[in-house]
Order: C-alpha cells, then structure tokens, then sequence
C-alpha cells in the first residue's frame, strides 16, 4: 500500500517538474534572447550556459512547484509513460541526424543560391532561439492532452524524421556557413560555434528544426489553447532563427511545415476514421440483429 501510494504521489509530481524545467528553459532562452538584443549587453558563453540551461530554470521550476504545493495532484494516467517515449524519442533523433549527416559524401551535397537567401543578413543572436527546438521537442510529452496527441506526435516525429532522411540521402543539400572565431567569448558567437561543430552543414531540406517544432506547437495547441498559442509562435521563432543563423535556406524552412502539416493533417484523418468506425460497428451490428434475429 505505501509503495503504490508512494510511485502514485511521485511519478506525477516528477512529470510537473519535469514540464516546469523544459517549460522554463524555453522561456529563459526566448528572455536572454530579447536581452541580448541591447547594445552592449553579453556574457561569456562558457559560464552563463550552466545559468540559462540549469541555475535558472531550477530555480523557477522550485518555484512553481512550491507555488502549487497545495494543488492536488492528479491520479495516474496512461499519458505519464509519455515522457520516456519523448525521451527515448529524443536520443533516437539526436543521433540518427548526426549518423546520416556522417553518411552523406560533401562532394554530393547541393548549394542552392537564392537571391531572398541573400537578401537575409546573418544574425548570430537568434541562435538562442534555434536552441529552442530541442526542449521544444519535449514539452508535449509532459503536459496532459486530449486521447491520441502524443501518440499523433510520436507517430508524427518518426514520419517526418523518415522522410526527411530519405531526402537527406538522395538529395543532400547543403549551406556554406560563416565561420565563428575560434575561442569567442560573445554569447551568440559562442552557442553558434557549438552548433556549427555538432551538426553538420548539410541535411537542410526538409528543416527538421521547422517541421518537429510544429508538430509540438500543434500538440500543445491541442492540448491547451493558450500553452498552444505561445507554443506556435516559439516555432515561428525558431522557424525565423533558421535563416538568420545561416543554418537553412527559406524554401528548407517552406519544405519543413509542408511535410509537417501533411503528416498532421493525415495523421488527424486516419484517427478520425478510426473513431467513425469504432462509432459505427456496434450500429452495424445491432443494425444486423434487426435484419437477421438470431
């Protein structure tokens, strides 16, 4: 009895903490990212990243938490498994994009040259939000949500992922970045060249930033409309860093909400047919028995 009350007391409150932490580490890079729009205003990327992916969100997630010590928590639900898949979800993107990118030859990597691709400057301050993507891949998987969000979502993350290695593959398509100063102590320049060296200057078309990123904005939206709301436009955000970063050509971020809304919209579909035929079968049966009593 004290172990099941126990493991139903916990796991509940270890999923708010763990919604309030990723939550938290958004909104704390979308803040350094206003910021650091001030002139002048900077910090040594090395120090300030152990404040803006731990200190801080800690502190405001404790602070949530003990805001709504009194809040009941909420019986155990299906969804709360849901967070291990995100996790799980998560490693599986992370190094899988980083194994295709090893996979595909430079030599047969596309440069696209677009005169709007020009026309956008370079601005290594929204690599702040760039970042968001991956805390953003998360979050819906801890918040509650209508029956078949996170399963539409996780469904949804391997299709796009998918399909867009499959294009990674056969057409690679690569961006000439600018190279970072080597040992930058400018924020933004720092976080910048930390991408730069992790991900590799090709897999661009479809952006998965830009398609994963509104799969989880659409989740939320569903599952709270004002969580929703700002859900959507933190993936516009990251849809806009994508170019200002030099990370993607706009027609990647184009191709990345196409595959992501036509996976949404297939996958809303199929679950709608899935509803009408489980309303539907026992109609037919009864409709059975009137024709042929038994």
């Amino acid at each position: 009895m004290t172990k099941a009350f126990d493991i139903q007391r916990a796991l509940p409150l270890l999923v708010r903490a763990l919604f309030y932490y990723v939550f938290f580490c958004i909104v704390n890079v979308q803040i350094l990212f206003l910021v650091m729009r001030v002139p002048g205003v900077d910090f040594d990327g090395s120090k300030a990243v152990w404040a803006n992916a731990g200190a801080i969100p800690v502190a405001l997630m404790l602070w949530r938490l003990w805001a709504e010590r009194a809040r009941p928590l909420p019986a155990l639900q299906p969804w709360y498994r849901g967070w291990v898949l995100g996790i799980v979800m998560f490693g599986s993107w992370a190094l899988s994009y980083l194994l295709i990118g090893a996979l595909v030859r430079p030599e047969r990597v596309t440069r696209l040259a677009f005169e709007m691709d020009r026309a956008i400057p370079f601005d290594p301050g929204w690599v702040f939000l760039y970042l968001c993507v991956y805390p953003m891949y998360l979050l819906p998987f801890l918040h509650d949500a209508p029956a078949g969000t996170h399963r539409r979502l996780a469904l949804g993350y391997v299709l796009v992922l998918v399909v867009a290695y499959a294009v990674f593959l056969s057409v690679p398509v690569g961006f000439d970045r600018t190279a970072m100063p080597v040992g930058a102590k400018h924020y933004a320049m720092w976080a910048l060249g930390k991408v730069h060296g992790l991900d590799p200057p090709w897999n661009c078309m479809p952006s998965t930033h830009c398609a994963v990123s509104l799969l989880a904005g659409l989740a939320l939206w569903e599952a709270n409309r004002k969580l929703g709301t700002w859900g959507l436009a933190t993936a516009l955000g990251i849809a806009v860093s994508t170019t200002l970063t030099k990370q993607h050509y706009v027609v990647d971020v184009l191709a990345g909400y196409a595959l992501a809304l036509s996976i949404y919209w297939l996958l809303r579909r199929v679950d709608a047919a899935e509803q009408a035929a489980r309303w539907l079968k026992p109609v037919l049966e009864r409709a059975r028995r009137v024709v042929r009593p038994s």
